[in-house]
């Protein structure tokens, strides 16, 4: 019996040396500063300075200095276009992951984009995406009130299209490649022609 406590309170010990960071990932709650599209984007299908919504929209946490994830949840996601609160996405409490523990001020960034379908898109190759201004958040202690868990430092995002645009034609190099094989394949099969034309007349004149 002796044994079990003392294992359990080893194990307690444990927990307590390891505690994890937290932080309450929302801009729709205790901060509520909605992500918005660039008021002059001018994009067809969105209103510009609206509140972006949609799950197919991501957000996730970074360090500012190498945007190297800080937390152990995946992005979240925004929520549908029905949604009161347009513009702000489903986060809740993150938990931060080991390397950074209670006591520590990070210099964080979020940052927002259009995943595709089933999230595969990355932050780089996302015709919409944006990222907030750096800004501070000390972890605090395990325990700690609600408000100390909340991005106050947060200030905004604004998205704008991928620059510069995706490409929706071959680049030059590849259109010009496959316009000379289209004009050397043309060339051949007019060579061709006139060749057996030639050869069609010079058995005509041939005969008696």
């Amino acid at each position: 019996m002796k044994s079990l406590f003392a294992l359990v309170l080893t194990l307690a010990g444990i927990n307590f040396g390891f505690s994890q960071g937290q932080i309450n990932f929302n801009n729709g709650s205790s901060v509520f500063i909605p992500a918005r599209l660039c008021t002059t984007c001018g994009i067809p299908g969105f209103v510009d300075g609206a509140g972006l919504t949609g799950t197919n929209y991501l957000a996730q946490l970074y360090l500012s200095s190498d945007y190297s994830n800080v937390l152990v949840e995946g992005p979240s996601i925004f929520r549908v276009s029905s949604t009161t609160q347009p513009g702000t996405w489903s986060g809740g409490i993150r938990n931060f992951i080991s390397a950074y523990q209670p006591g520590q001020t990070l210099s964080l960034v979020v940052r927002v984009w259009d995943g595709g379908f089933g999230g595969l898109t990355t932050f780089n190759n996302s015709f919409l995406h944006g990222q907030s201004q750096p800004f501070d958040f000390l972890i605090p202690a395990v325990g700690s009130p609600p408000s100390q868990l909340a991005m106050i430092n947060f200030q905004g995002i604004t998205i704008t299209p991928l620059t510069p645009p995706i490409q929706c034609i071959p680049e030059p190099s590849a259109l010009i490649l496959s316009c000379l094989g289209f004009i050397a394949f043309y060339a051949t099969r007019l060579e061709r022609r006139k060749n057996i034309r030639g050869s069609i007349s010079i058995i005509s004149q041939s005969r008696p």
